[in-house]
């Protein structure tokens, strides 16, 4: 039988301390165990996995934030990456939950390590996915895109240029079916083959057209956030973080995920022989099994 897309069991917005809405949607089974998952860069709310209703990933309630400027959630001037937590347990507060497991995938991952680093009194546990790692370190650029490396040099010396430049080439609204396929060709087998499934490419569609809804100032944010320190040290992270990478991921190469392995003082890292960037769509049974929740 074709899997088929789940659709959000609940969506809202809550008001936060300084005005700002914050958007999520909610997934899977409402009486489970929490977890919070971090969209990537661009993304929405509407990210996650179409099979979200089966196997271990169905009996959690998958809670998937907007983070500023994109979807609904209003945007934060001057966000700083540790601005995130705050407004993660104020989410947390507003749905009634004293402990929740969070999941940052790809450029959702900085994010879900500001939260190890934060609110580790809070997290269940904390998984980074396909994700990012600091850029700012000798080395830190090898082996991205022509692209991303441009964009992460403009974003830490010249951020004022990233919005019109994304606007203009990598528009995440203008066509989003264009926008996830424009690199498929360098992307490895497992990722080709999990973009051919209508339920990813329709979900991806609309997840990308939701991120662009109030126009590529928080893609441009994100990614001045990344290009610059993060404000906290990974090794200063005390809680146990599972960091899962795909060996053939051809976005964010595994040296990402084996420099977050090595310098996460209690790492606890699976690297997937086939695997590719869009990990988290193949394995979030795996990955929330080793949240142990």
């Amino acid at each position: 039988m074709a899997e088929t897309q789940a659709p959000p069991r609940l969506e809202g917005r809550i008001r936060l301390p300084d005005g700002r809405s914050l958007a999520c949607a909610q997934y899977g089974e409402l009486e489970g165990p929490p977890v919070i998952y971090f969209h990537g860069t661009p993304g929405s709310r509407l990210e996650h996995p179409p099979a979200i209703g089966t196997g271990t990933a169905g009996r959690v309630r998958l809670i998937v934030p907007d983070r500023p400027g994109y979807g609904l959630s209003d945007f934060h001037p001057g966000r700083r990456l540790l601005d995130w937590p705050l407004d993660v347990a104020r989410l947390a507060d507003a749905l009634g939950l004293e402990r929740f497991a969070v999941v940052g995938v790809s450029g959702g991952g900085p994010h879900a390590a500001a939260c190890a680093y934060a609110l580790s009194d809070r997290l269940t546990g904390a998984a980074l996915i396909s994700s990012l790692a600091p850029v700012d370190r000798p080395g830190g650029l090898e082996h991205l895109s022509p692209w991303v490396r441009a964009a992460f040099r403009l974003g830490r010396w010249a951020p004022w240029s990233l919005r019109p430049l994304i606007w203009l080439m990598s528009n995440p609204r203008r066509d989003p079916e264009r926008f996830f396929l424009a690199n498929t060709e360098r992307l490895c087998p497992s990722d080709r083959r999990l973009l051919t499934r209508p339920e990813v490419r329709r979900m991806l569609a609309e997840d990308f057209r939701e991120a662009g809804r109030q126009g590529v100032r928080a893609y441009a944010q994100d990614v001045t956030l990344f290009s610059r320190p993060w404000g906290f040290a990974l090794q200063a992270i005390t809680m146990p973080v599972s960091v899962w990478h795909g060996e053939c991921d051809t976005i964010l190469p595994p040296r990402m995920g084996r420099y977050l392995a090595e310098t996460i003082p209690r790492a606890r890292v699976r690297f997937v022989p086939d695997g590719g960037h869009f990990l988290a769509l193949n394995y979030l049974d795996g990955i929330v099994e080793s949240l142990d929740l």
